[in-house]
């Protein structure tokens, strides 16, 4: 391909654009055997020649050009990819403070042979003539004559033209094979006694990318095992300090419910772009992606938390559970899914107990939203997201595993979102209110019964049983309209569940006192106490553990010998009262 062929330009990804805009506008453009005009294995002494030309031309105001400069070649490049380069790119520029920082990046052996993977090396016949075509413009004719050859000075010259035709898989099988299996030769080309590890090659390869801003995922992942270990590290990195920098800026927030709301949506957006390219890179360390999956699950399920919480509850589940849900579908380990899914849990909760004005209230918010808004999602039962779980590994142990999981226990959720209870003079205003209560139904069924029924024996009784009736259905009714039939429901069983223990007490308290003669002062804690302890064994039941069914049992019969003993009270008061009313 020569320069009037160039019109065929690639079509290629921005990604891929912006790569070869960075390594050929620094690493290969900028490359200091370029700028002092020799090939990459360059002896001292043709170095030292071409600083005098270049010192000599540069006191009479010129700038000296060299074969080496390869100017048709990146000005294909330069068409062929659309990139605009800079002018040193195309004419590299050789004043004295160009000249003097080549000179420093080719201060040590080390340096000689990072510079050298970027740049063309002339150590043999067929070299020669591939260079005769590079000087014209024909990059694919040059890479032709390199891959009929097999030494390590045609693979590194193979893969500095690949660069310039953006062929980014021929540049990582290149570098690959270069490293991993012509390590010696390629050190030998700047220093016969320098020894370099193909680790330590491919690691100062992929620094020299990163740090000129190059994505090495970019690159293909090869073959062989460290090119591979390592092009996952390197490849990963960017979507690690990503993740890394909006965790902790999530984590440092405040109670303020706004801020967090917007952190967790921030934290889920960056899940949906970095993750998919995690699973790719991560294609053979499961754990590796788990590690950070959770990370970010356990991010977005924090913020959500505090946001709902410190929203007060109410509305704002509609907005946290979808935040809630997509956590539970990107968590990959189970101690994760699991806080998730009892998150959620709470919230459906929430969502089953909001009063039906409240539901469409919402719902007309939502439908009469301007088009192009963006509604906030409805969580409805059975909406919960799920992902394909991996079968963890636990046996799989690595110091970057181990130092993820500190870091995922660091953001782990310290609170679920609850519903928030009554405080403790909130307790004791109830059981007051519990006992005038008591009082006030004795006191009313006694008066109504010996006033308007006295030749009824069990009038009291009867009176008392419709006083309850009345209560538990308007309250049961109550609780449907302002908060929903699951509400209802709940206050059926719980006032049934009263009605049922004060039965039961009624009948133990008759059976002690006409069939036992017993006094009141020991009737009524004994009734209470066998009550409680009936009640306790149904409640023992439904305990699997041992500990949990014998506290069932002892909580039972103390709670109903100290409801016994409170009956005595309430019934002397009543007869106080009613005394006082004749």
């Amino acid at each position: 391909m020569d320069a009037g062929s160039s019109s065929n330009a690639y079509s290629l990804s921005q990604a891929t654009q912006d790569n070869m805009k960075v390594v050929l506008g620094s690493l290969v453009g900028k490359n200091p055997y370029r700028i002092l005009g020799v090939y990459a294995n360059a002896t001292s002494k043709e170095m030292q020649k071409n600083l005098s030309r270049i010192s000599a031309f540069a006191k009479v105001g010129r700038s000296e050009g060299f074969p080496t400069d390869f100017s048709a070649a990146f000005r294909v490049a330069s068409a062929l990819m659309r990139v605009e380069f800079e002018a040193a790119v195309f004419e590299p520029g050789r004043d004295e403070a160009a000249v003097a920082a080549a000179q420093a990046q080719l201060h040590s052996a080390g340096d000689r042979l990072l510079h050298l993977c970027f740049w063309w090396t002339c150590a043999t016949p067929a070299d020669e003539a591939a260079f005769r075509k590079l000087e014209t413009g024909d990059l694919m004719g040059a890479l032709a004559v390199w891959n009929r050859a097999h030494n390590v000075s045609a693979v590194v010259n193979a893969m500095t033209t690949s660069w310039l035709l953006a062929d980014t898989a021929t540049v990582g099988a290149k570098a690959e094979e270069l490293f991993c299996t012509m390590g010696d030769e390629l050190c030998a080309l700047v220093d016969p006694t320098l020894r370099l590890e193909p680790e330590a090659l491919i690691r100062r390869f992929f620094v020299a990318l990163t740090e000129v801003g190059c994505r090495v995922e970019t690159l293909p992942q090869g073959t062989h095992e460290v090119w591979r270990r390592l092009w996952s590290e390197y490849a990963a990195m960017p979507y690690l300090r990503a993740i890394e920098k909006e965790v902790a800026a999530a984590a440092s927030l405040g109670s303020v419910p706004a801020e967090n709301l917007q952190a967790a949506k921030r934290l889920k957006a960056l899940a949906v772009r970095v993750l998919p390219q995690l699973k790719k890179i991560y294609a053979d360390d499961v754990l590796a992606y788990q590690v950070q999956a959770d990370k970010l699950a356990e991010a977005v399920l924090q913020r959500a938390i505090v946001f709902f919480n410190e929203s007060g509850g109410g509305e704002a589940v509609y907005q946290a559970m979808p935040l809630q849900q997509y956590a539970l579908s990107i968590a990959e380990g189970e101690p994760a899914r699991q806080r998730c899914r009892e998150n959620v849990t709470v919230l459906q909760g929430w969502v089953d107990d909001l009063s039906p004005q409240t539901v469409k209230q919402h719902l007309d918010r939502v439908i009469s939203a301007p088009v192009g808004s963006a509604p906030v999602a409805v969580a409805s039962a059975g909406t919960t997201a799920s992902a394909p779980r991996r079968v963890e590994a636990p046996q799989a142990q690595s110091a970057a595993s181990a130092s993820a999981s500190q870091t995922s226990r660091k953001t782990k959720p310290q609170a679920k979102p609850e519903k928030k209870g009554m405080s403790n003079w909130g307790w004791v205003l109830l059981f007051l209110g519990m006992v005038a209560f008591f009082v006030c139904l004795v006191v009313a069924s006694s008066f109504i019964a010996k006033e308007f029924f006295p030749e009824y024996r069990n009038a009291q009784w009867i009176i008392w049983l419709v006083f309850w009736g009345v209560w538990i259905l308007g309250s049961a009714i109550h609780s449907y309209f302002t908060e929903g039939l699951s509400s209802a429901i709940e206050y059926f069983l719980i006032i049934g569940g009263v009605l049922g223990f004060a039965g039961l007490f009624r009948g133990g308290v008759y059976i002690g006192m006409h069939f036992f003669d017993g006094s009141l002062l020991v009737v009524f804690p004994i009734a209470g106490a066998i009550t409680g302890l009936i009640i306790g064994g149904i409640v023992a039941f439904s305990e699997s553990d041992w500990a949990e069914k014998i506290a069932s049992l002892l909580v039972g019969s103390v709670v109903g010998g100290v409801f016994g003993g409170m009956m005595i009270g309430v019934g002397k008061l009543s007869e106080l009262i009613l005394d006082f009313l004749k």
